[in-house]
């Protein structure tokens, strides 16, 4: 299976990941006194998120081995095509999430809350783990396209591409409290990040 799909998937839609989770992102506590630890805490928040993707991969990777048993992989196919153009022609999230799915994002929320107090590696790639579990329409789109490998590894292998396709603007926009400037910082609601996840170094 071509996995190329799979990583422009995630690189076009990046953008959207950017409005979504950049302030987000932005706001990751601080590790280290340096800039190198500081970039290292970043890198192990988007780790995380792309181990989220290939357990992701691996449920519809297995789900699209059923559906290929069952002689209908022709038909997850087309309509795992459809879902991923129209996410990404559109780059919507704001599906209606029904009193289920909110108590699940209640709870990823406060476990958010919680690792944002702490200041460690761990933390931050735990972060990337819950976060990568919020409800996220090229998510899903990407997870359509996974079943279509129908196998786990196949479908572990979609998801981590699509992962990797987000990686580049993501783990830009996580250290630009780095290294960016406050006027550039403010378009990614900058003023609305505590002062206690700001870098020792940075000046606003």
């Amino acid at each position: 299976m071509e996995l190329w799909p799979a990583f422009l998937i995630g690189f076009i839609g990046s953008t959207h990941c950017a409005g979504m989770c950049g302030p987000l992102a932005l706001a990751l506590p601080g590790t280290g006194n340096t800039r190198a630890a500081f970039v290292a805490g970043r890198a192990a928040y988007n780790l995380g998120r792309i181990v989220t993707y290939g357990l992701l991969g691996a449920l519809f990777g297995l789900l699209g081995h059923g559906f290929a048993i069952a002689g209908l992989q022709r038909w997850v196919s087309l309509v795992a095509g459809a879902v991923i153009l129209l996410a990404v022609a559109t780059s919507r999230s704001d599906f209606a999430l029904g009193a289920s799915t909110t108590r699940v994002v209640g709870w990823l929320k406060a476990g958010l809350g919680k690792l944002f107090r702490q200041r460690t590696f761990g933390a931050l790639f735990a972060i990337g783990v819950l976060n990568g579990f919020l409800p996220c329409g090229l998510v899903y789109a990407a997870c359509a396209g996974a079943t279509t490998a129908s196998t786990v590894a196949g479908g572990i292998a979609y998801m981590v591409a699509f992962g990797l396709g987000t990686l580049p603007l993501m783990l830009l926009i996580s250290v630009l409290l780095c290294f960016g400037s406050s006027s550039f910082m403010n378009h990614f609601n900058y003023t609305n990040i505590p002062q206690g996840t700001r870098p020792k170094w940075h000046t606003p």
